[in-house]
């Protein structure tokens, strides 16, 4: 497996679990993850420094993860935006497209596969 180079992932989710668990999948790989608790949070770190990826869950407390990514693509409309969930049949399915997300990943999720998506966006915003 190649590595990363270092490039900066934004990670959110309110699960402390899920995000020790991002940490254990990408960190490996190379990533620089930058992991807090609330959209909130990510708002303000995204004000303060640069990242090549968004990575986000939908089901949060005060702002959904689709609220935030809306809010990110304002504000950097090339960053890449993933979404975590367990309900991207339902997101998937709705008539209207997630607005700002650019893809979405089933929870649970493999950790190949949570690496593989990663690196095939970051490879697109680089192209």
């Amino acid at each position: 497996m190649g590595t990363a180079t270092g490039q900066r992932i934004l990670v959110v989710d309110d699960d402390p679990f899920v995000l020790e668990s991002i940490g254990w999948i990408l960190e490996p790989a190379g990533y620089d993850l930058h992991k807090v608790d609330t959209a909130e949070k990510a708002l303000s770190l995204l004000d303060n420094g640069k990242f090549d990826l968004v990575l986000t869950d939908y089901s949060m407390p005060k702002m959904r993860g689709d609220e935030l990514a809306e809010r990110v693509k304002e504000k950097m409309p090339g960053l890449p935006v993933v979404l975590m969930t367990a309900y991207a049949e339902m997101l998937q399915c709705s008539l209207s497209p997630v607005v700002g997300i650019d893809v979405i990943v089933c929870k649970p999720f493999l950790a190949g596969n949570l690496r593989e998506t990663i690196a095939k966006y970051l490879r697109k915003k680089g192209s």
